[in-house]
């Protein structure tokens, strides 16, 4: 079931690997569903006409060779017999050790074992504009990881250890926002403010809350990314529209207009231990 599980968060796309991750996931996924390799089965042919059952959607263009009215061009296979070398090396393996080698891949992701949320989140585009665009939000015990849902491209992966939020309620025309407070790349005393408008805000807030209250008196409960995902994950905050907010001084140095009109709505809101120095953003 585990292995079952992790397979599908895999090719849905809810957790977006490198390509060379993908491409041994992928492997070990044929060398269990297909068997040992047999080189007069298995052809590249066979691979490429497959292949989507295989990768997630997303990564289907890095991946397949690129071809001429069925012919593939000659130099432009893509990484298809770089897998069939990964699955015959496979081959040798049981089926339990090859679930093993998938789900100790997989449990490398900070995306792992997670709860899955939908939402927009607000990027910065071309000429000084703003833009809404679709967001995945997977929430486990140490991480929360914000994903272009379109690009499936990380944007934030943030230690639950290290950050604070709250929920604020929605308007007639808006979805609830869920505000995170989270330490800025430079590791100085700024911190970035960013939200995420959907209706499930106030789940994904019930959830930080759960996971935090499980960590109170935890030693360790901070942890960092696996060092193969560091620049994968390499959090994005200069597409992401956010507030700038210094924790040495309680001030927001600066806050879109989006958050501000809806924080000063909910001015009164306060909850203890989480979000006690947010409200004083607007002092």
């Amino acid at each position: 079931m585990l292995y079952l599980d992790a397979k599908d968060y895999t090719l849905s796309g809810y957790r977006p690997l490198p390509v060379d991750h993908c491409v041994r996931l992928a492997a070990i996924q044929m060398a269990i569903e297909w068997g040992p390799l047999n080189s007069n089965i298995h052809t590249l042919h066979l691979i490429r006409d497959a292949i989507e059952d295989f990768f997630p959607e997303h990564v289907l263009p890095s991946v397949r060779g690129w071809s001429l009215f069925g012919w593939t061009i000659s130099g432009c296979a893509g990484v298809e017999a770089a897998i069939m070398e990964q699955y015959e090396e496979m081959s040798a393996l049981s089926k339990n050790e090859l679930q093993k080698r998938y789900l100790q891949l997989s449990r490398q992701h900070p995306g792992y074992g997670s709860a899955v949320f939908f939402g927009l989140i607000e990027l910065h585009c071309r000429w000084w504009r703003t833009r809404h665009v679709p967001a995945i939000v997977t929430i486990n015990s140490c991480w929360l990881c914000i994903i272009n849902e379109t690009s499936r491209i990380p944007l934030l992966t943030i230690n639950i250890a290290a950050m604070k939020w709250c929920s604020l309620e929605g308007s007639q025309n808006n979805d609830p926002l869920l505000v995170l407070l989270f330490p800025a790349d430079d590791r100085t005393q700024l911190n970035n403010m960013i939200a995420i408008a959907s209706k499930q805000a106030p789940l994904m807030e019930a959830l930080l809350d759960s996971v935090a209250t499980a960590q109170e008196g935890q030693c360790g409960s901070f942890r960092h990314l696996d060092e193969t995902f560091e620049n994968f994950f390499e959090n994005r905050t200069d597409t992401v529209v956010s507030a700038l907010f210094d924790i040495r001084k309680n001030v927001c140095l600066d806050m879109p207009e989006s958050i501000r009109s809806r924080w000063l709505q909910n001015v009164d809101y306060s909850r203890e231990p989480n979000d006690s120095s947010m409200e004083h953003c607007l002092a």
